[in-house]
């Protein structure tokens, strides 16, 4: 298993130049990862009933999940974030659905990474960052407020601006 996730690492390491490839190819491998785990753990029941558990005083789904994470996640973990960044600021560059399943997948795996970037994590995950406090709330507005004037002083932001448009009167209903 070592060396399949040796082999794994060395594969994505040759995609670090392409950050949105690479992202795509280390969901897929976390993905198929972590589903073939559903079908290995049961096989190796019986090894894992009676020698791992018990000896080991660990459980072998748990063992095969830490060995990835020590061999392939923990290597690009900080690659894999600053993508999923950069990926988030450039709309469909990475499918939505995959940038999601990597985020609850990394999530899955150990919930310290959202402690690296916590906002790449609470797109996808609620409940990462603490409860608002009544404290914070004139913060928000303010933040608020400045996000809105600086997408409206943004050349293509296109404004709805109804002043100029006729309002509908009972006339024009169908009844």
């Amino acid at each position: 298993m070592s060396r399949h996730l040796a082999t794994l690492s060395q594969e994505l390491q040759a995609l670090t130049d392409t950050p949105f490839r690479f992202l795509d190819r280390f969901a897929s491998i976390m993905n198929q990862y972590l589903t073939a785990l559903g079908g290995i753990v049961p096989i190796f029941n019986y090894m894992n009933r009676f020698y791992v558990e018990t000896k080991l005083k660990t459980d072998l789904n748990e063992e095969l999940r830490k060995l990835f994470q020590t061999t392939v996640v923990d290597t690009y973990i900080s690659l894999v974030l600053t993508a999923l960044e950069e990926a988030h600021s450039t709309p469909f560059s990475v499918p939505p659905a995959t940038m999601s399943s990597l985020v609850k997948n990394l999530y899955s795996l150990s919930p310290d990474y959202a402690n690296i970037k916590p906002h790449v994590f609470s797109v996808y995950i609620p409940n990462i960052y603490p409860p608002t406090s009544a404290g914070q709330l004139e913060e928000y507005m303010r933040e608020t407020q400045l996000i809105q004037q600086q997408i409206k002083s943004r050349p293509d932001f296109q404004s709805l601006d109804n002043s100029n448009s006729r309002k509908r009167t009972q006339d024009d209903l169908s009844v």
